[in-house]
Formats: structure tokens, sequence, C-alpha cells
């Protein structure tokens, strides 16, 4: 709505009205692994959400009104983010209810009486990382019982629930008061207990009038789905991490200085904040809790064998777990949230001793995890992340992925190695169909299940266009991993599964995720991170905001119409060295090349004409399609409709020529051979795993088609003598629908 309560866009009239996305996000300026809150530098952007994709995700058109000096990120429990905020937003609330007037602005009448037209501005959306959205928000830790901004879903307990249908929006109002309140308060006692009531403390983001974060909030899918529940299912359930490595079982056993006895932690700080400060404590949380849910130990020898599990545990994870479960060695108390670190009877034999003998009273029977062989079925993934042939634009996972050799992941890997070469290796592996299925096929049949309901919903949330079938397919494909979870992997349930269920709301209120994930802004970051600084806080970040505007007014400057055509030429060239749109687009788009040699004798005979131009490379919807002569053999393997009937199946082919006749580009390709066998890719396909089991073998004919029949690219991996397993890789649309 307008100031005026008229709709912002609709009832403009002659005035712009520009909506922004922000975004804020911390990093390590020198851009080595080293990170944490006392390694942090800040950026705050905004992107103009009027622009089409590609131009609001290039550099010349993005807008950073500061960055944040480190290296220590602003304390949000006195709620410092709101004062870093405070002067941007000022002046978007002016230009919404005031308006402003350039000198200049689009349309002619501009040129001849300046200042003419006035301009609103607004914030639409934010789009941040979890650990900068709660602070920059005013809202309590993701680690907190108010885990959720979106819903009324209080408390950890609910985490994991899936009845998605009966859940409560957040009161945005009930937040407002509770911001209000907190930023009135007399004392920090009392802004305690506001903020462990509401669950917020006083952001600046409440000065916009139209503020609702259960709307505007959004949860950012990079982060929550790629690099959390993709990667922690990867490497905590399944096990791919390392799992031959003989010092597994020591990992994460070494004590730091005063756990023993709780020192240096500070009195009555809270334990979900120290928590959060230490991700290896709260890792060991369900470890700790999975070992209470096994079988109940029956002689003293068990019980000093559990105790000695338990105590090999970080100090703070023993509090956390004994302040939920209320319980604590013999006169001391906890509380909801915080307890008294330096008591010296808060030591980590008497903690464990005190789980041990709660055991003790519980009759609960064992919570089995599945009986996964992680060593050969990380063999099998690694197999099929060397084998795979996929085209130039897909970013593939190193081939010792799951091994300290693999190095550190980044999201672009996780999403193509969950869309490609995991489905494969798994189901391969585990379908009762597969000709190289493991003897314990059954057992793994609802952990194949479990984890093809994650791929399917990571396939179905990045498609480039949405339709409500495919959100609603999304949340039910969600569901069912999340309920796969706790038959297959109990206690492995993280505040990510149920803030990814609220993706489903943003793709609701903006469309595909495309249009507000973090990868572009992940981008700018890396960018930053490359300019030279003198590397002294306080200096650096002029330097790199300086820098970074000279660049985006340089890029204007090429960008514009009467920019020289030796200029243009040095535009393409940066373009390409510098990968400027790569990210908004997630192709190479190279130009065609075309032959100049005489097109080869079969195609000649299979056009039955010699006047045709050849191409070794074209463009696609993706990247480019080229010929298996070429150096990206993959970029050959196509995806097609056959005679062009867009409602079809669609079939697996390789491109042999490409070529022009009478003014349009088609393509001659090989079809690849169907079998006479079940598929087991055949019952995820309608879910958005689009896969198919095909002979290795081509036809021997060539089939000419239009290049518009082919919908994208296809990876192939010959994991069988004789067989192969195709999978479309066209994001345009799912084919299926559930």
């Amino acid at each position: 709505m307008a100031q005026d309560d008229k709709l912002f866009i609709a009832d403009r009239g002659e005035e712009g009205r520009w909506f922004f996305l922000l975004h804020a996000d911390f990093f390590n300026v020198e851009g080595n692994r080293l990170r944490g809150k006392t390694r942090s530098t800040g950026i705050v952007s905004l992107a103009c959400l009027n622009l089409p994709l590609q131009m609001r995700n290039d550099s010349a058109h993005r807008y950073i009104p500061y960055i944040i000096p480190g290296p220590y990120e602003p304390d949000a429990k006195v709620a410092a983010h709101q004062h870093i905020l405070h002067p941007m937003l000022s002046d978007i609330v002016m230009g919404y209810e005031r308006g402003f007037r350039p000198h200049g602005s689009h349309g002619s009448h501009q040129s001849v009486q300046p200042y003419a037209r006035v301009h609103r501005t607004a914030v639409a959306m934010a789009s941040m990382d979890s650990k900068a959205a709660r602070p920059f928000a005013g809202l309590l830790d993701v680690t907190s019982h108010h885990h959720c901004f979106i819903c009324r879903c209080f408390h950890k307990f609910h985490m994991g629930r899936t009845d998605f249908e009966n859940w409560v929006p957040a009161d945005d109002d009930f937040l407002r008061r509770g911001a209000e309140m907190w930023r009135d308060a007399k004392d920090d006692k009392e802004r305690i207990q506001i903020s462990d009531f509401y669950g917020t403390r006083y952001s600046a983001l409440w000065m916009l009038g139209n503020w609702k974060p259960s709307k505007q909030l959004l949860v950012e899918p990079m982060h929550i789905v790629f690099l959390v529940i993709l990667q922690r299912f990867f490497r905590d359930a399944l096990k791919l991490d390392n799992p031959d490595s003989k010092n597994k079982k020591g990992k994460g056993k070494g004590k730091g200085k005063g756990e023993g006895k709780g020192k240096g932690t500070g009195k009555d700080k809270r334990i979900e904040t120290q928590l959060a400060d230490d991700p290896k404590a709260s890792r060991q949380v369900p470890a700790i809790h999975q070992h209470l849910s096994r079988v109940a130990p029956t002689s003293e020898q068990e019980m000093k064998a559990l105790k000695k599990r338990i105590s090999g545990h970080k100090w703070l994870a023993l509090v956390y777990v004994c302040n939920n479960l209320n319980q604590f060695p013999v006169g001391k108390r906890g509380g909801f949230l915080s307890v008294i670190p330096r008591d010296k009877q808060l030591t980590i034999a008497a903690m464990a001793d005190t789980l041990v003998h709660w055991r003790m009273s519980k009759p609960l029977t064992p919570l089995r995890r599945a009986d996964i062989d992680s060593v050969d079925t990380l063999n099998h993934v690694q197999l099929s992340a060397r084998e795979v042939i996929t085209p130039s634009w897909i970013t593939k996972p190193p081939f010792m992925l799951g091994t300290k050799r693999a190095g550190t992941l980044k999201a672009a890997h996780w999403r193509d190695l969950y869309s490609i070469q995991l489905p494969l290796g798994l189901v391969t592996r585990w379908d009762k169909d597969s000709p190289i299925a493991t003897a314990n096929v059954d057992d793994m049949a609802s952990v194949l299940d479990t984890a093809m309901q994650l791929v399917c919903a990571s396939i179905v949330m990045t498609k480039d266009s949405l339709q409500p079938s495919q959100r609603d397919l999304y949340r039910n494909c969600l569901r069912r991993h999340v309920d796969g979870l706790k038959k297959n992997f109990p206690g492995f349930i993280l505040p990510s599964h149920h803030l990814a269920f609220h993706i489903y709301d943003g793709m609701d209120s903006f469309s595909t995720v495309r249009n507000w994930w973090a990868f572009p802004y992940e981008n700018l970051i890396g960018r930053l991170q490359r300019i030279p600084t003198n590397h002294k806080t306080g200096e650096l970040e002029q330097t790199l905001l300086h820098s970074f505007y000279k660049g985006a007014n340089f890029r204007q400057w090429l960008l514009r119409p009467d920019c020289p055509d030796e200029l243009k030429e040095m535009r393409d060239i940066l373009e390409r060295a510098y990968g400027y749109n790569k990210g908004a687009r997630g192709d190479d788009q190279e130009i065609d090349n075309m032959i100049s040699t005489p097109p080869p004798l079969e195609l000649t005979r299979a056009v039955g004409r010699s006047d045709v131009k050849c191409f070794s490379q074209v463009a696609a919807p993706r990247g480019f399609f080229n010929t298996p002569t070429a150096i990206a053999k993959g970029n050959s393997y196509i995806a097609y409709k056959p005679d062009g009937d867009s409602r079809g199946d669609w079939a697996a082919g390789q491109i042999h020529h490409i070529f022009q006749l009478n003014g349009r580009k088609k393509l001659a390709i090989r079809r690849s051979i169907g079998v006479l066998r079940p598929d087991p890719f055949s019952r995820y396909r309608r879910l958005g795993f689009d896969a198919k089991l095909l002979s290795s073998s081509f036809s021997d004919e060539l089939e000419i088609i239009d290049i518009e029949w082919a919908i994208g690219h296809a990876a192939r991996w010959e994991f069988f003598e004789g067989l192969a397993a195709v999978v479309n890789l066209a994001r345009v649309r799912v084919l299926y629908s559930d």
C-alpha cells in the first residue's frame, strides 16, 4: 500500500514507484577459512526489483550504502544492528512518504522540465541467511525456542512438525509490540523478560510503517537448503563425511580452557546465546540425546560406558541438555534459558552422572537409526562424480567428495550434487530394479525414499518457472522427507527443516526462489574479497566501497547506448573474464561458431542437400550446444521432444551436426536406444528427478530436428555394461506433477 492507502504500483499515476530487496551479511574480508563474529566485515546492499533479473544482479545496478567495519560483528543482545540500518531506512521512509524529484528521469518531457517527476521507494522484502536475518530484524537466534517468525510453532518440540495445514500465521502486531516494549524497557533484566516472551528485540526495520516480517523477511533458500539441510543430511545422516576415518570416534573430545568448571562463560549468560557462538557444542547436542535414547544400561559396566560416552562431549552441550531436561546435580536447578555456569558443582562428570541416572529411570525404547554402509555408498557416489558426463555450465563436485581432500564445498556444488551425482549413485545402489543393487536393498528402500524426497524438493525449488502445482509438490516432498527422517534417522531434526517449509510462502509472494536467493550476493562478496587492500581495519572498508563504486560507475558507462564500439568490445571481454552476467543468467551465453569447411557427407545425405551452413556450437537455453568433436563433450548430450510435441515425453540423444537450412537452425542427432527392463528411476520422475534408464548405444540413423525441439542438456552415466542413466537437466518446468 502507498502512503495514501492506495495500491503502490497500480495507483501510481505519473509517479515512479520502486521496490527494493534488502540484503545484509558478514564475511571475512581476507577471504580465508577463518570465520566467526570476531573476524567479520559487514555489507548492506539494495537491489531494485523493478529491473529484470539480469540487470538487478549486475554490479552496475547494485546499491551498497555502506560497508560495516570489522573485525567484530555488532552485538545482537543490545540490538546494535538497528544503528547500522537507521540512516539508510530513514531515506527509504522519506522516499516512501514524501517522494523525491531527480533532475532527470525516463520520459522525453524531462528534457524540457527538470525535476518534474516524483519517485517513491519501498522495501518489498529482505533476504539474508539466518545468522544475519535474526539480528538485523531484531529476532532471537534460530536455535532458540522462538525458531520461527512466520508461524506460531513455538518451542523446539515443534521443529519436526509436518502438519503445515494447521500452522497459524505469526502475528506481526505482536512482534511489533514486543520490539517497542524492548526498546522502551528500563534495564537489561526487563529486556530479557520481554525477549523471552515476545521472541524479539528492537530493529530499525520497524521504522517502515508497512513492515511485516512474517511476509517480507524471507527464508533464504541457498543457506537453509543447500548449505544446511543438504550438507547436514550428507554428512550427519548418511554419514558420508570421512566414513573410514580411524579417528572419528575421538573427534570432538577435547576440553577447552575452563570447560570442566564453566570458567570464562560469564555469570547468568544465556545458554542458547553461548551455544550459538559455539558450533561444535551445538552439533554435540543431538549426539548426547542419541546416547540417552538407546537401550538403558543393565549392568554397572554398561553404566560406566554410557557415562564415558556422555563425558566425551563439551561442557556447554551437557549444560544445554541438562537444562532442557531440567536435570542437574543435587541441589542445583535449571532455568528456562539460563543457569549459573560458574557453579563448581556443574562439572562434566557430575552432569554426566546425573544424565545416566535420569536415563535409568526412563523405560524408553531404543531409537534405532538406519544401518548404512557409508564407505561403500560414498565410493559409489564418488564414482558417479568422476564418470557422469555433464554440460560445461554444471558445477561438478570434487571427485574426492566426502573426504578432507575435497576441501569445502560451495552451495553450487551441493545444489548440483543433489541434482545429478548423488541421486544417480543412491538409486543405482539401493533400488531393487538396479542391476548393481546392494544385497540389503530391501532395508535401504525407506532410506532411499527419504533421500530422494529431499532431492526432488531441491530440484523443484530451483526451476526457472513456477506453477502452483510445483509449489505444492515442493512442500509435499519436503514433508515426506522429514517424516522419513523421523523413521530412519531419529533425533536428526534441525530448525532449518521447519524454516524450509516457509520457502513455500516466499514462492507464493515472490515467485521462483531465483528472485531472492543469495547466489548473486555471495558473488558480490567474492568480488569484494578480491579487491586489494592494506589489511588495516578501519581503512580497508573505505577502500572496498570506493573501489566497488569506481568499477560500477565504469560499467554503467560501458552500458550506455552511445558507448564507442571499441569500448563495447572491451565490455564483452570484461564480462567473460569476470563473469558479470553468469550469476544472473546461469549460463555462458557463447556466440554461434560457424564452420568454414564443407558439410560432411553423411549430413548432406540425411538432408538431401549440400547448401547447408554448419556450426561447431550454438547458443542453448543454458550454455551452448556443440558436436562431440568440440572440447566440451557434455554439451552434445541433449533431451528433446520428438516431432516438437510439447505434451509428449522427451527423448535423449547426442548431437552430431549443427547446421542451418532455409534460415532455420537444426540439429542432426542420434537417439539413445531404449531397454526392455524395469526402470529404477521411473518412480521419481513425477516428483522432479527426471531420469531414464536407457541403452548405452545410439541409433545408427541421423534424426533431423529443429533446434527449438531441444529442451535442454542431459547428464549421462554409463554405470553398467550396456546401460546408461540419463538425466534431463532442463530447468524450465517440471514435466510431471504429483
